[in-house]
């Protein structure tokens, strides 16, 4: 089992893994506390949370970009899918926003 990345693919995708760990967890965690905490009210904070969700979309995008021209092409469809997958949860959080009740 290897720890540390010994190369410099294995750190650029070390350094993909907080991105892709703010897609997966970033969608669960805000449906548990959507349905727990305000069901009926819009939190402040929700804005934020899928703006970061859209930059690590766009960042995956780069990184992509820079796994296609630079890295194995293994690591390009990794971010790409995960890019993917933020911004298709974006848009699902961010219409679930607008037709959520202000109150």
């Amino acid at each position: 089992m290897q720890i540390i990345p010994h190369n410099r693919h294995d750190w650029l995708r070390f350094l993909m893994f907080p991105f892709k760990a703010y897609v997966v967890m970033t969608p669960v965690v805000y449906f548990i506390v959507a349905a727990v905490l305000w069901p009926r009210r819009v939190p402040d904070y929700a804005f934020p949370i899928i703006g970061l969700l859209f930059l690590c979309g766009l960042i995956l995008l780069f990184a992509a970009l820079v796994f296609a021209i630079f890295g194995p092409k293994g690591h390009t469809f990794s971010c790409v899918g995960f890019a993917v997958a933020a911004i298709i949860f974006a848009m699902i959080l961010l219409d679930m926003l607008g037709s959520a009740k202000q109150t």
